[in-house]
């Protein structure tokens, strides 16, 4: 009897006839190395696809500069034209501003204005185009005006050349020695020349000593009712109807610098006394004398100041009684005792009225006298005394007396 085993033996054997018997792996075998021509082949192939990454990127890269530059000149050159035509602006930006525009202003000091205010954005380039267009530098109407950037660049400058137009409108005013500055804003404002407010905050706001060196000798600035009391100089002016306020008062103050000569200020300086000081004796001269009493009221006031007395006069406590209506009793106080001559042995913090060239003479050239003391009578008859005795004499005789 066959054996199945050995029969399958058989079959397997018989199976296997022909094949090469089966060999284990050998864990030691050496990898087959690349030929040099494939090594080359190889990183030949490397290259060429880094080079082509690279020139994908480089390409991207300029595309986006290239978009991104074409982008920026597009705005830019939509953002000049926008500054000339005003083709389009948007509803957040246009907002009105004021715009002030001094006297002697050339076409690129009221563009610089403008692009101050941010009515335009590129100021060089409405420069080139004012020029090209041929605007000159003369017209140039000085005032505050108020422009939005929806008007545009020749809107604007034509607004401010119209010469037909009301702005440029003028008005002749004359103020009296011994106006104050509330007297001569209250002429400015019934003239539509500017307004209270307006000229209050260019008087308060502005370094006018940059322009003016007289006004360095002002002290204690923040204590005076009005700042340039004594130095708006009373004459006869010529103003734009809307003129900007700090253009009207630089016309005041360049009277002032053109009267105040260098005599004055060496007469000043022989009295060891500083522009300031002068003005306010002046200021009171002005309130308290007429034509040639002046300058014996002025050597009045000299005496009693060398005598360390009180100036007493009357137009310092007038001075405060028609300015000081409806403020604080607190703040009314506060003046008194910087202003009223009855109160404080000093002169005044600051003048009381802008004083002529009259008083301002008499102040400097005042005579040597023994007086102190003077009176007008009831029919403004001068009368001075050197002593108070004297002066309670006068007083009496000529109807004065309560």
């Amino acid at each position: 009897m066959n054996n199945p085993r050995n029969a399958n033996n058989n079959v397997n054997s018989k199976a296997n006839q022909g094949k090469r018997p089966s060999r284990a792996p050998n864990t030691t075998e050496k990898p087959i190395e690349m030929s040099p021509e494939l090594r080359k082949y190889e990183k030949r192939k490397a290259a060429q696809r880094k080079m082509v990454l690279n020139n994908i990127r480089r390409v991207v890269i300029i595309m986006a500069v290239v978009i991104a530059i074409s982008a920026t000149i597009a705005f830019f050159v939509i953002s000049c034209v926008n500054d000339i035509l005003a083709i389009h602006v948007s509803p957040k930006r246009d907002v009105e501003v004021s715009v002030v525009i001094t006297e002697n202003m050339g076409t690129d000091d009221v563009i610089d204005a403008l692009s101050d205010a941010g009515v335009i954005n590129n100021a060089w380039f409405c420069k080139l185009a004012a020029k090209i267009i041929g605007y000159s530098d003369e017209g140039y109407i000085p005032r505050t005006y108020d422009f939005k950037p929806s008007m545009g660049l020749e809107n604007m400058l034509n607004e401010i050349k119209d010469k037909t137009s009301d702005t440029a409108k003028t008005v002749t005013l004359t103020f009296p020695e011994g106006y104050t500055v509330d007297q001569i804003i209250a002429m400015l404002v019934e003239n539509n020349v500017c307004s209270r407010e307006n000229f209050i905050s260019a008087m308060t706001a502005t370094d006018f000593s940059k322009d003016f060196d007289f006004l360095e000798s002002l002290t204690k600035v923040e204590s005076r009712y009005m700042l340039l009391e004594g130095f708006l100089f009373p004459d006869t002016y010529e103003f734009y109807i809307g003129e900007d306020p700090e253009s009207v008062i630089k016309k005041f103050l360049g009277n002032f610098d053109r009267k105040w000569t260098d005599s004055y200020s060496e007469l000043a300086e022989a009295r060891g006394m500083t522009v300031d000081q002068i003005i306010k004796l002046a200021s009171i001269v002005e309130k308290e004398a007429v034509g040639a009493d002046m300058p014996v009221v002025g050597s009045i006031l000299f005496n009693r100041i060398d005598a360390n007395m009180r100036l007493e006069c009357d137009s310092t406590s007038i001075y405060m009684r028609n300015n000081l209506a409806g403020l604080s009793e607190e703040d009314i106080a506060a003046y008194d005792a910087l202003y009223d001559t009855y109160s404080c042995y000093s002169l005044p913090v600051g003048a009381i009225c802008n004083p002529g060239i009259d008083a301002i003479d008499a102040v400097l050239n005042a005579p040597d006298t023994g007086y102190y003391y003077f009176i007008h009578d009831r029919n403004n008859e001068f009368h001075v005394a050197k002593s108070l005795s004297e002066q309670e004499y006068n007083i009496r005789t000529y109807g004065l007396a309560q």
